[in-house]
C-alpha cells in the first residue's frame, strides 16, 4: 500500500499502485476501486495523502490528484440486460437473434448426430467487462448453478438424454450483482433411436456399450467439476492469508509515516540484543524528540505536523545505514537502534549526520518549517540489558539535550539508583 487514510465513518481508504481500496474495520471486507469507479489514477505515490478539514481523502500519484468524498461511496446498482451471441448446434451456427426478443420462441432442436450444444451469451455492463460473472444452469439435468468468469461464457453440453429442457442463462454486473431477468432456452432433445430393423436386432447388445460410455462421460463431468470446486478453496484460502498478511502491517507499521511502531520496536529489540549477545556485539539505542514540535502544531495546524513528521522519518531513513533500524514511537518521538557499533566516534558521527539533515527547512503549503533534533544515547550492554534499563538511561540522556539547548546529544549514564544497586551487588 502506498497510503493508508481512514474516513470520519470508521472506513480505511488505501490508494495502491492499482488503484484505491476501501477496508471495512468491522467486517474486514476490502472492496477495490479502479478506473470503473472513476478512479483515473493507476499508480499512486508512497505517502502521498491527507485527509483535508472538510472530510475529504486526498491521494497524490502518477499525473494528478483523487479528492475522494468517503460519505458518497454507494454501491453499484446497474442490472444489465443478458442477451445470447452465439447458439451452435453440433458444432454449426444457427440464427440466434430471436432468442433476445423477450417473447417465447421455438425450442432448439438437437438431432442424434448433432448431440453437443453450445450457447454463448454476454451481460452488457461494459464498464468493466472483464469483472462480469457468468451462471448458467440446464433444467431437467443440472441440480445447481454452474458458474464462471468473463472468459468462459459459454454453456456447453455433449451427449444429453433425449428430451425436453430449459437452458437458463444469467449474469451479473462488475460488482458482481446478479442481473434480475434471465434469458430462458427451451431446448428438445429428439431421440436417437431410429425405427430401423437392424438397429432393434442390435439394440440389446448395444446396451451394456453404451451405458459404460453414459458413465465414463458422468465420471469426467463429475472429476472436473472437483477439480474446479479444489481450485475455488485454494483460490479462497490465499485470500485469507492475504488479508491476514494486510491486518499484521496494520498492526506493526506506523499509518502515517510507514516506519515501524512502538510494537515492532520492541519485538526488534529483543531479537537483535540476543543476537549481539551471543556475538558479543554491541548495540546502541538513540532516542530522538523533535525540537519545538508542539509549538508546529500550534502555529500550521496538525496537517503541517503530519507533514513534519513525514519528512522526520524519510531523513533520518536517508542518514542511517540498511543494518539499521528506525522508528517511530508515537507523537514527535524516534527511534533508532545501530547495530553492531564499535566506538563512540562512530555513533556521534551518525548522530552530527542526523543533526545535520535538518539543517534546511521542510515546506508545507508554502510556509517553511525549521526544526531540529535533541538526541539522548544509550548503549548495549555497558548501560543496561534489557529494554527498559535502556529505555530509561536513553531518556534521561534525551532530557540532558533538551536542557542544554536542543539540537545535540547527550550519552546515557546509568541513574543513580542503579549504580547503587550495582555497588552493593559488588560488595
Amino acid at each position: 500500500m502506498d497510503k493508508i487514510l481512514q474516513a470520519t465513518s470508521g472506513a480505511v481508504w488505501a490508494a495502491t499502485d492499482a488503484g484505491l481500496a476501501v477496508i471495512d474495520p468491522e467486517r474486514f471486507s476490502i472492496r477495490s476501486l479502479g478506473q470503473a469507479e472513476g478512479v483515473a489514477i493507476s499508480s499512486y505515490w508512497i505517502n502521498a495523502g491527507a485527509v483535508t478539514a472538510d472530510g475529504l481523502l486526498a491521494f497524490g500519484g502518477a499525473g494528478g490528484l483523487s479528492l475522494v468524498r468517503p460519505d458518497q461511496l454507494t454501491n453499484y446498482g446497474y442490472h444489465p440486460q443478458v442477451v445470447v451471441t452465439d447458439v451452435r448446434v453440433g458444432g454449426k451456427p444457427i440464427p440466434w437473434g430471436r432468442f433476445n426478443s423477450g417473447a417465447p420462441g421455438t425450442a432448439i432442436e438437437i438431432a442424434p448426430e448433432a448431440n453437443s450444444l453450445a450457447v454463448e451469451f454476454a451481460a452488457l455492463d461494459y464498464s468493466a467487462p472483464e469483472r462480469n460473472r457468468y451462471a448458467y444452469r440446464l433444467e431437467g439435468f443440472d441440480r445447481s448453478w454452474n458458474e464462471t468468469d468473463s472468459k468462459h461464457r459459454v454453456a456447453a453440453y455433449t451427449n444429453l438424454s433425449p428430451g425436453s429442457y430449459v437452458l437458463h442463462l444469467r449474469g451479473s454486473n462488475r460488482d458482481g450483482t446478479w442481473t434480475q431477468a434471465e434469458v430462458s432456452l427451451p431446448i428438445r432433445v429428439l431421440p436417437i433411436w431410429y425405427q430401423r430393423i437392424w438397429f432393434k436386432i442390435v439394440a440389446s447388445m448395444a446396451i451394456l456399450g453404451v451405458s459404460l460410455l453414459v458413465l465414463q462421460a458422468r465420471t469426467a463431468y463429475l472429476r472436473a467439476r472437483q477439480r474446479e470446486l479444489e481450485r475455488q478453496v485454494a483460490s479462497q484460502t490465499a485470500e485469507l492469508r492475504e488479508r491476514e498478511r494486510q491486518l499484521e502491517q496494520m498492526a506493526y507499521f506506523d499509518a502515517l509515516t510507514g516506519l515501524p511502531n512502538r510494537r515492532m520496536f520492541t519485538e526488534d529489540f529483543n531479537r537483535v540484543s540476543a543476537l549481539m549477545r551471543r556475538q558479543q556485539g554491541k548495540l546502541a539505542l538513540l532516542l530522538i524528540d523533535l525540537d519545538r514540535f508542539k509549538q508546529v502544531n500550534d502555529t500550521l495546524g496538525h496537517d503541517a505536523g503530519d507533514a513534519l513528521l513525514i519528512e522526520t522519518a524519510r531523513r533520518l531513513k536517508a542518514t542511517t545505514r540498511e543494518s539499521d533500524y528506525v522508528f517511530r514511537l508515537g507523537g514527535d518521538e524516534f527511534a533508532i537502534l545501530l547495530v553492531d557499533v564499535l566506538e563512540p566516534s562512530s555513533i556521534e558521527i551518525r548522530c552530527r549526520k542526523m543533526i545535520g539533515a535538518f539543517q534546511e527547512a521542510a515546506s508545507f503549503n508554502g510556509a517553511q518549517i525549521l526544526t531540529s533534533l535533541s538526541i539522548g544515547i544509550a548503549t548495549f550492554p555497558t548501560d543496561g540489558e534489557t529494554l527498559e534499563e535502556l529505555y530509561k538511561v536513553a531518556d534521561l540522556a534525551l532530557y540532558e539535550s533538551k536542557r542544554d539547548g536542543r539540537n545535540t546529544w547527550s550519552w546515557g549514564r546509568k541513574p543513580i539508583s542503579d549504580l547503587h544497586k550495582d555497588s552493593e551487588s559488588v560488595g
